[in-house]
């Protein structure tokens, strides 16, 4: 019984970010998977190659001040997949990682 509690307390301070919901101070929008398939792209970083070098280093800088804007001590969570949600700070490391990757592979393929 104990155990069940626990977990009911841990959900209550999950703070859960939807589209409607921003990173305060940084005017990033995250994806909301269930609301279009653009977003479940976004949310999946499937966007990234039809985007042009312009806005790669646009969605670089915006994913660095989301980070930078992020409260450590009220971590917002991502809706995954039913009963499973993963931290925005974790996605937005991974975005980050995701756009630095399709740089490089687009100044690779460049040269």
């Amino acid at each position: 019984m104990a155990a069940g509690r626990e977990q009911r307390c841990d959900i209550r301070f999950m703070f859960i970010l939807t589209k409607k919901n921003r990173i305060f101070n940084a005017g990033y929008a995250l994806p909301d998977i269930i609301n279009s398939y653009e977003e479940y792209q976004k949310f999946h970083n499937l966007d990234l190659q039809d985007m042009d070098i312009f806005f790669l280093w646009q969605e670089l800088f915006k994913v660095k001040m989301a980070l930078v804007h992020i409260n450590p001590y009220q971590q917002p969570w991502l809706f995954v997949e039913p009963g499973k949600f993963i931290p925005v700070r974790e996605w937005l490391k991974v975005r980050y990682k995701a756009i630095k990757d399709e740089l490089n592979r687009r100044e690779r393929d460049s040269v």
